[in-house]
C-alpha cells in the first residue's frame, strides 16, 4: 500500500509538472500571436497612410488608440472634433468590426468618466460610444 501511495504522488507531482509546462508554452504562443497580429496592425496603418495622398506613416500612428503613450487631451480632442465615426474610434475607414470593438473598448476604459479627470471627457467618452453605435448598426 506505501508503494502504491508513492507511485501515487509521484504520478501526481509529474502531472502536475506537465500542466504546468502546457499553460508556460501556451501563454508564451498567446504573446507571439499578439505580437505578430500588433506588428500586422502597424504594418497595414502604416500601408494605408502611404497610400492616401498627403498622408504620412506618422499620421496613421496617431490613428492608433491602443498607444497607450497618446495624450488624453489628443484623444479627447480627436473624438469631439471628428465627423468621422471611424476618426472618432481611431481605426482607418472601414475597418473591420473586429478592430472597432477593439478599438472603443480601450477608449472607453481610458475616457470613462469615472476614471478620466479631464473636463471633456464625458462628452468625449459619449461620442467615442455613438460612433461605436453608428460603426455596429452599419
Amino acid at each position: 500500500a506505501l508503494l502504491y501511495a508513492r507511485k501515487q504522488k509521484e504520478w501526481l507531482r509529474r502531472s502536475q509538472e506537465e500542466l504546468a509546462a502546457r499553460q508556460r508554452h501556451a501563454a508564451e504562443e498567446q504573446k507571439r500571436l499578439l505580437r505578430e497580429a500588433a506588428e500586422r496592425r502597424d504594418r497595414e496603418l502604416g500601408r494605408e497612410a502611404a497610400q492616401r495622398p498627403g498622408t504620412s506613416a506618422p499620421a496613421a500612428a496617431e490613428l492608433d488608440p491602443l498607444a497607450t503613450e497618446q495624450p488624453i487631451g489628443a484623444i479627447i480632442e480627436r473624438a469631439l472634433s471628428s465627423t468621422c465615426v471611424y476618426r472618432r474610434l481611431g481605426v482607418p475607414p472601414h475597418a473591420p468590426r473586429e478592430a472597432c470593438r477593439a478599438s472603443f473598448l480601450q477608449l472607453a476604459r481610458r475616457l470613462h468618466p469615472d476614471k478620466c479627470s479631464h473636463p471633456h471627457a464625458k462628452e468625449a467618452f459619449a461620442a467615442v460610444e455613438e460612433a461605436f453605435r453608428a460603426v455596429e448598426q452599419a
